[in-house]
């Protein structure tokens, strides 16, 4: 499509930004529907910025695109976190730790305490992340406060919170962009990116404890900014591919407890898209640009987010290559697309579903890690 630049918008969304790395596994490729070359820019939030930081540093590093997203995902597993933090779980199967986490859930939602709070997890959480993304990535965290990329293309811009203000900070490789997007009441909201920062845009306070970064003390971007767009039309992107992972729309008015969490925080995640999206739209003296959309719906409780079951990240990333490369994906129709068109591309995990065009997504039923558990028991109980 065009020759225009090209910018990619990595929402966060914990566990469920394995989709992303799936779709970006199938959209970046040296013979694929984008090249690597085409990549202008990219920004994300949380999961989104820790993608978009291993997709950068593939590229810069000169390897396929998809090197370092595939050995973090395949590293990033909820067992080997738990069999790391307790010992006695070192030898349980992978089945039995989803029974397990399938009961803490179920009681979860029962209202009984936490016998497992993610709490349990703050202050090595966050290094565990640091070592997995070392693991996969070593240029990129080999000093976690250094630039984490060279001040090049692709461009980088990740979000993350600062507590003391409220304010979303941008961490970005990119000087021009930290000239361009300073405060002019003189205060400082642009950084360098390093991996530090990376870490901070992920920190969600009900399992990390805030990162600090010089002065300032950092929690997860997707309070402020998921995923910033402004940066990109700065950069001069004619073309911006969008990876959402919550789904804006809402089919029913929820009553109880849990549906009501649930539509909050649906709410106050895609209120600061919508704001990127309102500031994009009216932006003066910019290109203009199109905005085209790969959407996950039927994710179910969005809480799954903090379970990386080895099934359901398997799972989320098979669907994200199936977005771009199945008949009706992402990638036939940006290939056939005429420039004034904008795509949407809905993959629907509760049923596998993936269709494109320009239509409105339809969001029903509630699925999400269930269908993993789901399978674990199943599987379980058959072998009785």
């Amino acid at each position: 499509m065009g020759d225009g630049r090209i910018g990619l918008a990595l929402q966060g969304g914990g566990a469920y930004a394995a989709f992303t790395a799936g779709v970006l596994s199938a959209l970046i490729r040296p013979e694929g529907p984008i090249p690597p070359g085409r990549i202008h820019a990219v920004t994300g939030t949380s999961g989104g910025a820790l993608n978009a930081a291993l997709l950068a540093r593939a590229i810069h590093d000169g390897i396929a695109p998809d090197t370092y997203l595939d050995a973090f995902w395949r590293l990033n597993r909820m067992e080997d976190l738990l069999r790391e933090r307790y010992h006695a779980l070192r030898f349980v199967p992978d089945e039995a730790l989803g029974l397990l986490i399938g009961l803490h859930r179920h009681l979860e939602a029962l209202g009984v305490p936490k016998a497992m709070p993610m709490s349990h997890f703050r202050g090595v959480a966050l290094d565990m992340i640091r070592d997995l993304a070392a693991a996969a990535a070593p240029t990129l965290v080999e000093d976690p406060d250094a630039a984490a990329l060279p001040a090049r293309r692709p461009f980088v811009t990740v979000a993350a919170t600062e507590v003391h203000s409220g304010l979303a900070h941008l961490f970005s490789n990119d000087p021009r962009t930290r000239r361009l997007l300073d405060t002019p009441d003189g205060r400082d909201r642009t950084h360098t990116l390093s991996a530090r920062a990376v870490l901070a845009s992920m920190a969600h306070p009900m399992v990390f404890d805030a990162v600090r970064i010089g002065d300032g003390a950092y929690w997860d971007g997707y309070y402020t900014r998921n995923p910033p767009l402004t940066p990109l039309l700065r950069q001069g992107c004619t073309d911006i591919v969008l990876v959402r992972l919550v789904a804006p729309d809402g089919d029913t008015v929820p009553e109880s407890d849990g549906p009501i969490r649930q539509r909050v925080e649906e709410i106050v995640q895609n209120t600061t898209l919508s704001l990127e999206l309102d500031a994009c739209r009216t932006a003066n003296g910019g290109p203009p640009f199109r905005l085209h959309e790969i959407r996950l719906t039927n994710t179910g409780n969005l809480s799954d987010a903090a379970y990386p079951l080895a099934e359901f990240v398997e799972r989320l990333g098979e669907l994200g290559r199936r977005a771009v490369a199945d008949d009706d994906g992402f990638a036939g129709h940006w290939r056939a697309n005429e420039n004034t068109n904008e795509l949407l591309t809905t993959a629907d995990f509760a049923n596998g579903g993936i269709g494109t065009g320009r239509g409105k997504a339809t969001e029903t039923g509630s699925t999400g890690i269930t269908d993993a558990l789901r399978h674990y028991l199943t599987r379980w109980w058959g072998s009785r």
